[in-house]
Order: C-alpha cells, then sequence, then structure tokens
C-alpha cells in the first residue's frame, strides 16, 4: 500500500498526520504521545485521504453520467475501481474500525464522521445514476430489438419436392457499437 501522507491531495492534513505523529495527537492521560495513538492517527489521515480521492473521483464519475455518451467515463471507472481496491485493502487492513475509532484523536474523529457523510451522499447519487443508465440502456436494446423482430422477413427455402417454401423469418441486420 502507498504511503498516502505523502502522496495526498490534502497538503496540510499529510502535515498534520506527520505532527501528530511526532508532537503528541492522540496523548495519554500523562501528555505522552503513546505509539498506538500516533500510528492510529496517521492510519486515520490516509484514509480521510483516500475517501478524498474517492469522493473527489465518484464526483467526477456523477458530473460525467450526466453527459450522454462521454468518452472520458472509461479512465475515471478505471481510476474509480483501484481506488476502492486500494480502500478495500486499508480497511482489510485497518481491522477493527471500532478500535481506530477509539484510538484516534476528537477532531480526526470528527473529520472521518464529515468525510464519511460526504462520501455516502457521493455513491448513493453515483448508485441511482448507474442505476438510470442501466435502466435506460436496457430499454433501448428492448426497443431495437423489437423493431428488429418486427422487421423480419420471410426466408425462401426449397421444400422435399423442390419447391419454394417460406419456412421461417430472418431476423432484420442490426449493429450495436460502443455508444450504446
Amino acid at each position: 500500500m502507498t504511503d498516502m501522507s505523502k502522496e495526498t491531495s490534502n497538503p496540510y492534513l499529510a502535515n498534520q498526520a506527520t505532527q501528530d505523529a511526532t508532537t503528541g495527537a492522540g496523548t495519554s492521560a500523562g501528555g505522552d504521545a503513546t505509539d498506538a495513538q500516533a500510528a492510529a492517527n496517521v492510519r486515520a489521515i490516509a484514509m480521510i485521504n483516500l475517501v478524498d480521492k474517492l469522493i473527489s473521483v465518484l464526483d467526477r464519475e456523477n458530473a460525467l453520467l450526466d453527459k450522454p455518451r462521454s468518452r472520458d467515463l472509461g479512465p475515471v471507472v478505471a481510476e474509480k475501481q483501484g481506488l476502492f481496491a486500494e480502500y478495500e485493502a486499508m480497511l482489510r487492513q485497518t481491522g477493527n474500525l471500532s478500535a481506530l475509532m477509539a484510538e484516534i484523536s476528537p477532531d480526526r474523529k470528527a473529520e472521518i464522521l464529515d468525510r464519511a457523510k460526504v462520501f455516502d451522499a457521493a455513491l448513493r447519487e453515483n448508485e441511482i445514476k448507474l442505476d438510470a443508465m442501466v435502466r435506460s440502456s436496457e430499454q433501448v436494446m428492448r426497443v431495437m430489438s423489437d423493431v428488429a423482430r418486427k422487421m423480419a422477413q420471410p426466408v425462401q427455402g426449397y421444400g422435399n419436392k423442390g419447391a419454394v417454401s417460406y419456412t421461417s423469418k430472418a431476423s432484420a441486420p442490426v449493429a450495436v457499437n460502443e455508444t450504446l
């Protein structure tokens, strides 16, 4: 997994993660930073940064889904899939999120909860738009199939005795390209 504090879209959070780890954000009752608390804050910031990237790519995809036949959608979907794979790996590595939330500073908890709300809203919007797109594509395919079936012409064939017979209907030729 990459070090998210080094490659972040939010430089403040990256700097804050380093400060938290070295200067004592997440302090024990005696005022000393514990290694577990500092590590938890660094993991939390990495998670926040990754969620910020996911929110950004979801927002871009949602904007592209509003445009008909956007050719820019492919790279955004690939980026989204990569970020989601990274997010799932981070969740597996983190393990118990409740334990992480218990170890991090209150400011980090509030930040994670805030990002979670934004992330959830972006996911819901994305799901709605993707569902509408799928339903629309299915409807177009159904209409094309119905039109092709109605346009089918009888096929001439020869019977056993050499007579011409109309035995079946051939489907009308239909071409489908990537714009659907």
